[in-house]
């Protein structure tokens, strides 16, 4: 019995060891760009470069945000004063500025991650990738990520998704402070809230 307790703590000790995730590997100019390659080849890099063409221009923002508030100030029943209008303006701006950057933060939420896993592998595992035609495909890029892309797919969605609800709630609550600063839901029986 005296003996059992140090068996189990040893036996411990091993499993821990040999259960350990790889480690990084020390960064080198060559490493950096072999990594840099490979994010550059992801397929959701790829992806997201190619719809960042649409975004929008800060002059189509200002426009839309111009337009809404002139929108709403047509429909309104009661006489708010000018600087209301303005900071409403303002404040769909900011909503534009947020929404359009969702998706550029995603992906850097996305490459951080993927980096993550590169940093582990050797540098003929990284150049292998660069050199694959279908590197996600590889059994290289399986071992480094659990069996493939799913869950770094599943990351830039649920960073996506908490971006957009954080732009939503953030919009949410200017337009709050400033009904509250100006009394608009106090006169009226239905409210946007």
């Amino acid at each position: 019995m005296r003996f059992l307790r140090p068996v189990l703590l040893l036996s411990l000790a091993f499993l821990v060891v040999g259960c350990t995730a790889r480690q990084p590997l020390p960064e080198t100019p060559k490493r950096a760009a072999l990594i840099e390659s490979v994010l550059d080849k992801s397929s959701m890099v790829t992806t997201v470069a190619d719809s960042d063409r649409g975004r929008k221009t800060d002059a189509q923002m200002r426009e839309e945000a111009r337009n809404a508030a002139d929108r709403l100030k047509a429909k309104a029943r009661t006489d708010l004063p000018e600087d209301y209008w303005s900071t409403y303006e303002e404040g769909s701006y900011q909503f534009s500025l947020d929404v359009n950057s969702i998706e550029q933060r995603s992906l850097e939420a996305y490459k951080a991650r993927y980096r993550q896993g590169l940093v582990t592998a050797s540098d003929e595992e990284l150049e292998q990738l660069v050199r694959s035609e279908s590197m996600e495909g590889t059994p290289t890029f399986k071992k480094l990520f659990n069996g493939g892309d799913t869950r770094l797919t599943l990351f830039y969605f649920q960073q996506d998704n908490r971006f957009s609800a954080q732009a939503l709630d953030d919009y949410l609550k200017r337009l709050d402070a400033l009904d509250k600063r100006y009394g608009v839901c106090v006169a009226r029986e239905r409210c946007w809230k």
